[in-house]
């Protein structure tokens, strides 16, 4: 399969921070070789913004611009777009840079990433793309990245969330968004969410936090949340998702390398990778 690995190296507008280092500490460890070596064709896209604004909204639209053309051109190429970010607003840039209309979303996250300004605690704005891609807030900033039709809920499936702000929770309590716990996918209830699914959308766009797992046990997140899946159970959960329905394209986000100086989580992240990359092999 040809891979187009874009790597977004950024942490809500800031460079090579934070979780804006995992891109290219992923590629500095083989990223981009252990796909080769699996059998796939790599062509390698940094982004970079040649001048950031300083207001974080601002600088997350500029990058997310990139991201948007970045996914577009690889689709265009009919190559499988891997997006190696760090936090979750980049999800806006791949979804603008598709129709999306008949694309669903599996959301595997530890976290609902579903606030709004209304319903914040922090005001953290990680915590809203969910909430932007269906519509709930801020439309006029996702309407300059590309094409930010909103998702409908029922196309929207969150796999291992857990930890909801209590506004947030009675948002997505009337929504008609499903979650699912990750180790569920295995039986024939969950299985068949995601056959009703498939019937209502043509593919998917996997968004892949790694603090979906355990943080009790995995280095690395800055808001780890215990009672997560293990890997292996991940893994297992991302090719039963894609037995019923194709990954159009996906992401890879979430990890901090400042938060595991041990690099013990670094493996797992690139296996998740070779993982993410074999699942869409079979779209």
């Amino acid at each position: 399969m040809q891979i187009h690995l874009i790597l977004v190296p950024y942490d809500l507008g800031r460079e090579n921070y934070g979780m804006g280092k995992a891109p290219l500490l992923y590629r500095q460890a083989g990223a981009e070789q252990l796909l080769a070596d699996n059998g796939h064709t790599v062509l390698v896209k940094r982004l970079h913004v040649e001048e950031l604004p300083a207001e974080q909204l601002h600088a997350s639209v500029a990058i997310n611009k990139l991201v948007a053309h970045a996914v577009e051109e690889t689709l265009a190429a009919n190559a499988f777009p891997l997006i190696l970010g760090g936090s979750c607003d980049l999800s806006l840039g791949i979804l603008g840079g598709f129709d999306h209309a008949k694309t669903g979303i599996i959301w595997l996250d530890a976290h609902a990433d579903f606030n709004t300004p209304e319903t914040t605690v922090s005001g953290y704005f990680g915590g809203m793309p969910l909430a932007i891609a269906t519509g709930r807030c801020y439309q006029d900033l996702w309407s300059q990245i590309g094409n930010s039709a909103p998702v409908t809920d029922s196309h929207v499936v969150m796999v291992g969330v857990r930890d909801v702000d209590e506004q947030e929770q009675i948002q997505l309590t009337e929504s008609a968004i499903t979650v699912l716990p990750v180790e569920t996918l295995q039986q024939e209830q969950p299985q068949s969410r995601l056959q009703e699914l498939a019937t209502d959308v043509r593919d998917i766009y996997l968004h892949f936090d790694l603090d979906v797992h355990d943080g009790q046990n995995m280095p690395g997140f800055d808001f780890p949340v215990p009672g997560g899946p293990t890997p292996q159970e991940v893994e297992q959960a991302i090719h039963t998702i894609a037995h019923y329905l194709p990954i159009k394209a996906a992401a890879l986000t979430a990890y901090n390398p400042d938060r595991d100086p041990e690099q013990k989580t670094l493996q797992t992240a690139l296996n998740m990778i070779a993982t993410i990359a074999e699942a869409a092999q079979t779209r």
